[in-house]
This record gives structure tokens, C-alpha cells and sequence, in this order.
């Protein structure tokens, strides 16, 4: 079900009210945001390409980065630029978030280095405000009821649930660690590839965060997928998240999401996989992984995450 589109754009809510006599009354509920959770190269962008081919979902990208780069995609198409022009419009004086560096500030995970930060006041006010106004403006320009963001921090998830004016689902998409810390060592997207041993400690690190992220949402609000899983079945899963929010729709169907029909739409941010025009979910080549020494140490680093996601259990068959 499609959002109706409002007749006026939405007015600042840091000085006044929301005139909503004119605006169709799905413009008067929360946004909902389903948030991606997870460590990088676990396959966010994949999933949300995924979901976002389904009617009443809007796939986003990593909103993480909207003041990082004020507003304005790094890549894409004439059309994917004046899709986020039309949005940046219907934000009051959208200019003022961008002297914010909300990402390094309050998302990243080297925010904990500065732990004041969480207890400041007008910043956080000023978080909330701008992801309010953005979401807002994302829902009344796409027409959807779900907004997908795949930035995966899961600071940036504690945030988005402090704020009262937004509805946040969670996914929490685990992968194999192995195969993260394979992924991040090689030379893609990265001008210098993680060495095994940095990408272990990220990966305790935002696993960690990421669970106890996750265990502080609602039950009824969060679930876990595992990406393997995705990739072996992927019209299973997308029947498994179709339920869990609640939509009536029909998913996509294998053959599409099989093939090269997966539309990647007005994606914000994302790795390299959303510059393309579509995609299709395929199996990993068998032999794609990590070897040696480094298979054996990043299995025992690991070990605990790989326990609690059940990467130690033998794998059903395909």
C-alpha cells in the first residue's frame, strides 16, 4: 500500500506544527524505517536492492551519509540526482543539518571515543530533527510505506530509536565472519584492503555493538537473517521479511531474483553493487574464502559470534 502523495510539502518542525489539514492521512503517521544492522560486506545493499523491488518499499541506501555529502549522491544517474534534489527541496532549510558531521559525530564507531557526545543536547536534538525531516521528505516523495536504510551502524541504530517521531524495524543481517574478513581484505572499494588481523578486530568490535544493539529493540520490531541463508534461498527469506513487516504483497519471484531484473532504483549511497541499473542474487563461487593460517586464527577470534549465529553447525543442504 502506497502512501497518497501530500498536497504541500511538509513545514519546519523546529519552530511550529505540522499543518496537516491537507495531507492525506498516511502523511500523518510515523515513518517507517526498516534499518539494516550489521558489520560492512555482510550484503546490505543486496538485501535492501531486494526489498526495495517490492511495491511498498523504498530501498535508500546508507542515510548515514546524507550530511557527510550534503545531501547529494557521490554517483549515479541525472534522474538518481534530481530524485534526492526533489527531496533535499521539501526540507526547510535542509542547508543547515550539513554543518553537522552527524557521522563521525554520533554513527560511527569511533564515536565511543568520545562518549560526551551522547549527552549533548541541542546535537542530539538537531540528529533527530534532520532525520525526522529527511525521512519525512523520503516517504512523501517515493510514495512508500517503508523506507529501507542499509547503513548498518549500530550506533546509528540506538539513535533513530531515540527519536519518538520515526517507527524503526530492525534486521540484523549476520554472515559468516570468515567470509567478511575475506571480503574486507581484498582490493574493492578500499584504497588500502584491511589486513586480516585489523579486519578481526572490527569485526569483534561491531559484532559486539551490534548485538547488544539488537537486543535492545522490541521482539515484534527486530529479526535476524542470516545472509547465507539469502543467498541459497532468497524467495524464502524475502517471504520471511514480507511477513515480519507486516506487508500484503507478493514477493518477486525466483526467476527474478535469480536473474538480472532486480531494479536498483534512487539509491542515496551504497557500495559499488548499487551503481548498477539491476543485479541478481548469486551464489558465491565455492572456493571464494579465506585459507590457511588465517582460516584457522579467524575461526578461534571468532569463535563466540560464530557460536551465536550457529556458523559452527553443519549447513543444510542447497
Amino acid at each position: 500500500m502506497h502512501c497518497g502523495m501530500p498536497t504541500k510539502s511538509f513545514q519546519d518542525t523546529r519552530s511550529r506544527a505540522v499543518d496537516v489539514s491537507d495531507v492525506p492521512p498516511c502523511e500523518t503517521t510515523k515513518p517507517v524505517v526498516v534499518y539494516i544492522l550489521g558489520p560492512g560486506r555482510s550484503g546490505s545493499t543486496v538485501l535492501g536492492i531486494a526489498l526495495g523491488n517490492i511495491k511498498s518499499v523504498f530501498f535508500a541506501g546508507e542515510l548515514g551519509s546524507w550530511t557527510q555529502f550534503r545531501g547529494t549522491p557521490l554517483v549515479g544517474s541525472s534522474e538518481r540526482f534530481g530524485y534526492w534534489k526533489r527531496i533535499r527541496d521539501r526540507i526547510t532549510d535542509s542547508s543547515e543539518y550539513f554543518e553537522y558531521e552527524f557521522h563521525r559525530l554520533l554513527d560511527h564507531h569511533s564515536a565511543l571515543l568520545r562518549p560526551w557526545r551522547f549527552f549533548n543536547r541541542s546535537l542530539l536534538t538537531n540528529y533527530a530533527r534532520q532525520n525526522t525531516d529527511l525521512f519525512r521528505a523520503i516517504r512523501a516523495e517515493s510514495g512508500s510505506k517503508f523506507i529501507v536504510d542499509s547503513s548498518h551502524y549500530p550506533l546509528r541504530l540506538l539513535q533513530l530509536r531515540r527519536i519518538e517521531d520515526i517507527d524503526v524495524r530492525t534486521i540484523y543481517l549476520v554472515r559468516d565472519p570468515r567470509a567478511i574478513i575475506h571480503s574486507l581484505g581484498k582490493p574493492v572499494q578500499r584504497r588500502v584492503p584491511m589486513n586480516y588481523l585489523v579486519a578481526n578486530i572490527y569485526c569483534n568490535v561491531v559484532l559486539l555493538l551490534s548485538t547488544v544493539a539488537y537486543l535492545r529493540c522490541p521482539r515484534r520490531k527486530r529479526i535476524r537473517v542470516r545472509f547465507e541463508e539469502f543467498i541459497d534461498n532468497p524467495r524464502e527469506t524475502m517471504e520471511r521479511l514480507v511477513a515480519f513487516l507486516g506487508i500484503d504483497e507478493t514477493v518477486v519471484s525466483l526467476d527474478c531474483l535469480r536473474m538480472d531484473c532486480l531494479r536498483t532504483g534512487n539509491i542515496f549511497h551504497s557500495n559499488r553493487v548499487g551503481e548498477q541499473d539491476s543485479i541478481a542474487i548469486r551464489l558465491p563461487e565455492p572456493d571464494d574464502g579465506l585459507r590457511g593460517v588465517w582460516y584457522f586464527i579467524t575461526t578461534i577470534l571468532q569463535l563466540p559470534f560464530m557460536l551465536l549465529h550457529g556458523y559452527l553447525r553443519p549447513r543444510r543442504g542447497r
